[in-house]
């Protein structure tokens, strides 16, 4: 429980602080997504509710903060991301860390991302994306504790 405690107050600290950071990039966008791949997929921990959160820091780069839950598991991911192209529209990398309780123990990660994102209507993109991530949690399918890769794929509601 004192793990669980200490990611929340950890992912709070580093939202006021980025969010601060980003007032000095006047033409900061927010957006919020939904993680269909991660919601339907069984075997990714048999499907989780998967929601983010983004920040544009500067017109070519991010700060991404999801959570997905479901019974027994939580994980939260930080993440900076940066574009190839322009913002919402070709490819991007990202790299952070994720972390969270599987089984009622804490565990963190190295995660990077790559992927591509396209704009389909003036607040609506659709972004797909290969996760890997390495650290101290089990696999969910072999349950070692070699790298997990999964892939992504948001709707995300641009503001």
């Amino acid at each position: 429980m004192k793990r669980c405690v200490l990611w929340v107050v950890c992912a709070v600290f580093m939202l006021c602080v980025i969010s601060s950071a980003s007032k000095a990039f006047a033409e900061h966008q927010h957006s919020v997504g939904l993680d269909v791949m991660r919601l339907f997929d069984e075997g990714n921990y048999g499907g989780m509710f998967g929601a983010s959160y983004q920040i544009s820091m500067t017109p070519r780069t991010a700060f991404v903060g999801t959570i997905a839950r479901r019974s027994g598991f939580l994980i939260l991911e930080g993440l900076w991301k940066v574009y190839g192209h322009t913002y919402f529209d070709g490819p991007f990398v990202a790299v952070g860390l994720a972390g969270g309780t599987y089984h009622d123990k804490g565990e963190i990660g190295l995660m990077g991302s790559l992927g591509y994102e396209k704009s389909l209507a003036r607040n609506v993109v659709l972004s797909g994306r290969v996760d890997c991530t390495w650290g101290t949690m089990d696999h969910p399918t072999t349950a070692h504790r070699s790298p997990i890769f999964r892939s992504g794929l948001d709707l995300v509601f641009a503001f």
